[in-house]
């Protein structure tokens, strides 16, 4: 009758339990019907995920055993944070280190603060969504889209495996500062192409639909693998964590209301002696009657009897196991151990060293997802800058077939990402492995540094690695400077007696030098080096400013087929790359000088050395003005006009499409590396140069030294058929066909 029904108290009792069980599961579930095929599953889980999301995200922020859930996870993770990758190769390196220090990088990705938020969110989202913008330099920057953002990801029709587009609602929210308000705007829907989409161009999305120049990684976890998103870590124990907050909420209602009274109180009389003995009792707010403090003493007669409330306990027993068992279910989720979460009588030697391997694995697992998530990041910006021709050696072809590009290189492109250990290592431990493994060859030095300097938790390794000299030689203490002090009464080798000289004894006498002058010797050799490298960094430093120059100069207009390219000031690029080469050498020649000049002091008698200093000078002076006269004429008659010449004949050709000029210059300009870097070589001639200088008219006696096999140039080989040569007559490491590139030196013996 009027549309109701009459139904027995009971069944009201049970529909309404049925309805608040389905309203809970509304709340925390979701939604989730993963039993459904994707067209329906995609209507029920939208708002249902982004529920989950938010719900996760809050807790979060506000429950202590998720927050400590999430950030001591992400601190064993990433500890102090990674510091900038190491590649093997130079040109790899350099852009590798300009992505890492970019500014807006930093922001989203590379610096510790970062990286500890990324990885808060991943494990409260479930899901990274990274937007990687390539400018028209190739350089990538990142930006990460909330996972709420995403309305979609659309795959391949023909592989459900493979993503293709991401539906992104996008508003553009801008701040009126006359208003002091945001404006209105009308959501937008955007894609964004995935990162191996590779010809976008191609599909049916309108071209005012499409993100320019971006392309998306996606990042998920807790999901099966042919799941469109990922599960946040904490929504495993989501439930559990509000089960623990109930029952503590329970727990503390409890004890407060137990612990209302404390005292009672019987007195002999009727209900006014009562009254009067609770007026009494009770303070007054005009502090008139101030009640009784801790500690005080009760007054009684006959009259009144005072005695504590007797308080049974166990419900709050039944409480404090409900709130263990609670936690324990958390800990199962997060796979952090009881004692993390609050109570340290959990856990004991055993626990540390044994029964956390669990966690030791957790954690290895989430270091090795973001060594793939950085390296991943890192390969789509060396690909962008091979693709614009950045990097010479590198070549990335289209495959048909299965539509993705396919990168080949003939330099190495491993990249070396290092995490903070998870447990600490003893310093003394780490350091005697290293040099079993480095006295074993296992290991190079820098490798050995870089673990090392890991183990210690030192923040920023590429610096301290910078500072290292890794080609000194280590001697015993008292060895002395680098080129060793010279001495009259240097140690000669002698014939035993009895034995008889025979003329290959005599020669080899002579050709061989005593220890303290092959060790001098290594030392010089290992600091040539040393600056040679430092000289060469230099020199690729000023091409590096030039082929930028250029390129951010660099400009083309035309139609298809008729387009010509232009670069702005190159006439002044030019101009500053040689006044840099040109500094470089006024810098690092009288460097050169000095060595050689030092290591040939280091072998005469004292007299001499006095005598050698003062003519030395002069011929340091005659030989530096020669040197850099000669290196004047090298970089401003040949090398610059040939830089300049290439680039104006790359202006004057006629290109199908401004990409195609921009990737002939680039190309050109980077043909003109190796010509540079084989430049620096003129110091180690300079430093020969200046020892034969030094040594002429001593009467000493010299060997030409080096490699003696198949790449060896027919010179060098002549002149070490020849040793050992007077000084004066030694030929010069440089003046042959090879210009050096040989290595060869002079060793007094």
């Amino acid at each position: 009758m009027f549309g109701f029904k009459i139904i027995k108290d009971k069944s009201l009792k049970l529909l309404t339990e049925a309805v608040t069980i389905y309203q809970r599961t509304l709340e925390d579930v979701g939604w989730m019907n993963l039993s459904m095929d994707e067209s329906v599953q995609d209507v029920m889980i939208g708002v249902g995920f982004k529920k989950m999301i938010r719900r996760c995200k809050m807790y979060y922020y506000r429950n202590p055993l998720a927050g400590l859930w999430v950030n001591l996870t992400t601190d064993f993770v990433f500890g102090e944070g990674v510091s900038e990758p190491k590649a093997a190769d130079e040109n790899v390196q350099e852009i590798i280190s300009k992505f890492w220090n970019d500014p807006d990088n930093k922001v989203s990705l590379t610096s510790y603060q970062a990286q500890t938020l990324l990885s808060n969110k991943l494990q409260y989202e479930g899901n990274l969504f990274f937007v990687l913008f390539t400018d028209t330099l190739g350089d990538v920057r990142v930006r990460v889209m909330n996972t709420e953002e995403v309305a979609d990801i659309i795959r391949d029709s023909e592989d459900r495996m493979r993503p293709m587009w991401y539906k992104l609602n996008s508003a553009d929210r801008k701040y009126n500062f006359g208003s002091d308000t945001y404006e209105l705007s009308m959501t937008k829907i955007k894609y964004c192409p995935d990162w191996n989409n590779i010809k976008p161009e191609e599909s049916s999305v309108p071209n005012e639909k499409i993100m320019e120049d971006a392309a998306m990684f996606h990042v998920k976890i807790n999901c099966d693998i042919n799941d469109k998103f990922g599960i946040p870590d904490l929504f495993r124990g989501i439930d559990w964590i509000k089960a623990n907050k109930e029952a503590s909420e329970d727990l503390a209602t409890l004890v407060r209301s137990l612990s209302t009274l404390a005292w009672k109180k019987k007195i002999k009389g009727g209900q006014t002696a009562v009254n009067s003995l609770k007026t009494a009792l009770q303070a007054k707010t005009d502090l008139t009657n101030i009640g009784p403090g801790a500690g005080s003493t009760q007054i009684e007669n006959q009259a009144i009897e005072t005695t504590p409330v007797d308080i049974k306990t166990g419900g709050t027993a039944i409480n404090e196991t409900s709130i263990r068992q609670s936690k324990l279910m958390v800990c199962a989720a997060s796979r952090i151990f009881e004692h993390y979460y609050g109570d340290p009588s959990t856990g004991n030697l055993a626990t540390t060293t044994t029964m956390e391997l669990p966690m030791v694995k957790k954690f290895k697992g989430y270091q090795k997802l973001w060594t793939g998530i950085y390296d991943a990041i890192l390969l789509y910006q060396i690909m962008q800058k091979i693709n614009l021709g950045l990097i010479k050696g590198g070549k990335i072809d289209y495959d048909e077939k299965t539509r993705r590009n396919i990168l080949s290189a003939d330099f190495d492109l491993n990249i070396d990402i290092d995490f903070p250990d998870i447990l600490p290592k003893d310093p003394n431990v780490v350091a005697e492995a290293l040099q079993i493994g480095k006295s074993n060859n296992l290991i190079s030095d820098e490798t050995a540094a870089r673990i090392f300097l890991l183990a210690m938790n030192q923040n920023n390794i590429e610096g301290e690695i910078d500072k290292i000299d890794f080609t000194r030689v280590n001697q015993p203490a008292g060895m002395g400077s680098p080129f060793g002090t010279a001495k009259p009464d240097d140690p000669i080798k002698k014939v035993k007696p009895g034995k008889k000289v025979e003329e290959k004894d005599i020669k080899e006498a002579v050709e061989l030098p005593d220890r303290k002058k092959a060790v001098r010797f290594a030392k010089k050799t290992n600091y040539v080096l040393q600056r040679m490298n430092g000289y060469k960094k230099v020199l690729l430093g000023h091409y590096k400013t030039l082929q930028k120059d250029i390129q951010k100069s660099s400009d083309a207009k035309g139609e298809i087929g008729k387009v010509v390219g232009n670069i702005e000031g190159l006439s002044t690029h030019i101009n500053k790359f040689k006044q840099g080469m040109n500094a470089a050498a006024i810098e690092y020649y009288p460097i050169a000088i000095d060595i050689g000049s030092k290591y040939m002091q280091a072998h005469l008698e004292d007299a001499k050395i006095r005598e050698s200093i003062f003519e030395a000078s002069n011929k340091a002076e005659a030989l530096l003005i020669d040197r850099l006269t000669w290196n004047k004429g090298y970089v401003e008659g040949s090398l610059a006009p040939d830089i300049e010449r290439t680039m104006i004949e790359r202006m004057r050709t006629a290109y199908n499409t401004p990409d195609d000029f921009y990737k002939a210059v680039n190309s050109s300009i980077g043909s003109f590396e190796n010509r540079v870097g084989q430049y620096a070589g003129a110091f180690w001639s300079i430093e020969e140069e200046a020892v034969i200088d030094a040594g002429k008219g001593t009467g000493l006696q010299a060997n030409f030294v080096g490699a003696d096999d198949q790449s060896t140039c027919e010179g060098c080989n002549q002149a070490m058929t020849g040793n050992p040569w007077p000084i004066d007559t030694i030929p010069q490491p440089g003046s042959h066909e090879c210009l050096n590139n040989c290595r060869h030196a002079i060793q007094v013996i």
